[in-house]
């Protein structure tokens, strides 16, 4: 099967998690002279600090987000090589393929977006404006990630 080009969509996910992380760490830079050296670094379900470290830590989040965003870049020119919930035939690869690099590009936006909250609530319980990530975060995380799997494993079987 030759390449199937990037959808308008696809390459609108992309630019916005780029530039989300691009956002994460120009902020990172901006704000780091201003906190202190110890910083939350862990939160509890609850989303309260329960771990504590150097402010040096708080650089881990954008990284990871980046290293996802990489590697799943590298993923997504592979479609041929995920596993389908169902069987992928000619006349249905297509299809398949590209509902999965979508997924892939969707859940990328929603890292960023996910790690760009931790970032911020984080810099925002240090300078004393926010007392938690919330309890709802942690849900609001997992509805998000699951929401997206269950949707385009649902879309999957539809595109069959």
């Amino acid at each position: 099967m030759k390449k199937v080009p990037l959808s308008l969509l696809e390459k609108l996910l992309i630019m916005l998690s780029g530039l989300g992380i691009i956002g994460m760490f120009g902020y990172m830079v901006y704000m780091y002279p201003l906190l202190p050296e110890t910083i939350p670094v862990h939160f509890n379900a609850s989303g309260e600090a329960d771990g504590f470290g150097s402010k040096g830590n708080l650089f881990i989040l954008p990284c990871i987000t980046a290293a996802i965003f990489v590697g799943t870049m590298i993923i997504s020119r592979f479609p041929h090589m995920f596993n389908h919930p169902v069987k992928v035939t000619e006349e249905n690869k297509e299809r398949l393929y590209k509902n999965g690099r979508l997924m892939l590009h969707v859940m990328n936006v929603e890292i960023v977006l996910i790690f760009g909250y931790l970032v911020f609530s984080t810099i925002e319980i240090v300078q004393g404006n926010q007392e938690s990530l919330g309890a709802h975060f942690l849900w609001i995380f997992l509805g998000l990630i699951g929401g997206s799997i269950a949707f385009f494993i649902i879309r999957s079987f539809r595109l069959k």
